[in-house]
């Protein structure tokens, strides 16, 4: 593959000028600490739900990050302790998930 030499001459400030950085207030910090298990299974679908109990790994690779990115999955897709919790509270509070 051959590169254009405009390509290689951009200059590394050019490059970060596109990218956004936030950053979280105090308020913004102690808001997603307090969410719990209640407030994920307020919020998450049947499918995820299904995701994290019969541990789907052919679905929608969106669906799949959305569950890592909310910290209820590692990245190997295992359970981490928070999804646990949630399965949990789903399965105490009967909600029907389908293994199909």
């Amino acid at each position: 593959m051959v590169k254009r030499t405009k390509a290689k001459l951009k200059k590394s400030n050019e490059v970060h000028k596109h990218h956004t950085y936030y950053s979280i207030t105090n308020k913004g910090h102690y808001t997603l600490k307090s969410i719990n298990e209640r407030e994920y299974l307020k919020y998450l679908y049947i499918p995820c739900l299904e995701m994290l109990a019969f541990k789907k790994k052919h679905v929608n690779n969106e669906k799949l990050q959305k569950l890592i990115n909310m910290g209820l999955l590692a990245k190997d897709g295992e359970l981490k302790e928070m999804g646990k919790r949630v399965l949990d509270l789903a399965k105490r509070r009967h909600i029907n998930l389908n293994n199909s």
